[in-house]
């Protein structure tokens, strides 16, 4: 069975990926200024994180992002494409564009001013990213990072997130681009964007929610793996 490695989105930590843990070998990361690590953190850090994650493992690894993660993994597959068995991006992206990084910084601008709390951000989040059919407990995991994250990190992993600006380039590695059908927040087209960068199809899967590993872990688990 291949080792999987997975480099969650932002904001977001290892836990992120708990749905997965039935469904291969799993080894989670969690990024530089996210869950328990409160160093600060640039993209740049975040890619050098997982390029020294993977020259660290026993072997080449299946690497899984998604999002935000998605990115910072197909940047360090470029990097250390020989640790690099396969490469699977869920809900990923070429670059954060100009109107994308606009709404992050307003979002972060919001936080730091108390317009926003963590709480409220969480609802808003809730509504947007997890789709008609999300169920209480993927609201409360939301709720429960957001809150415990604070106003001012989110803030400032949002403004990290919206320098994610360097446009994801074409490695030798096998890629997977994995969209979800009515993701609101990549939307497919997105996904497809990054697919015809890659030179690879994009495997849609049903459903409107952000984090499809969290609605059908199964389904994710046969795109990573087919």
């Amino acid at each position: 069975m291949s080792n999987w490695m997975l480099v969650h989105g932002c904001p977001g930590d290892a836990s992120s990926w708990d749905p997965l843990e039935n469904h291969g070998a799993i080894d989670a990361l969690t990024l530089p200024d996210h869950g328990a690590d409160a160093a600060s953190a640039t993209v740049e850090d975040h890619i050098a994180f997982v390029v020294a994650a993977l020259e660290r493992a026993p072997s080449p690894v299946v690497l899984v992002g998604h999002s935000y993660g998605a990115w910072v993994a197909a940047h360090a597959a470029a990097r250390a494409s020989s640790r690099v068995e396969r490469l699977a991006l869920i809900a990923g992206f070429v670059s954060v564009d100009a109107e994308t990084a606009a709404g992050l910084e307003g979002f972060a601008q919001a936080l730091e001013a108390g317009a926003l709390d963590a709480e409220t951000a969480a609802g808003i989040a809730v509504q947007r990213w997890l789709g008609a059919n999300a169920t209480a407990a993927q609201g409360q995991r939301i709720r429960t990072l957001f809150v415990s994250e604070g106003a001012a990190r989110l803030a400032r992993q949002l403004r990290r997130a919206a320098s994610a600006s360097a446009p994801v380039v074409r490695s030798a590695v096998d890629t997977r681009v994995i969209a979800v059908e009515g993701d609101a927040v990549v939307p497919r087209a997105r996904c497809e964007a990054l697919a015809s960068a890659l030179g690879v199809p994009v495997h849609a899967l049903a459903g409107d929610s952000h984090f499809p590993h969290w609605s059908d872990a199964a389904a994710v688990a046969r795109a990573i793996a087919s």
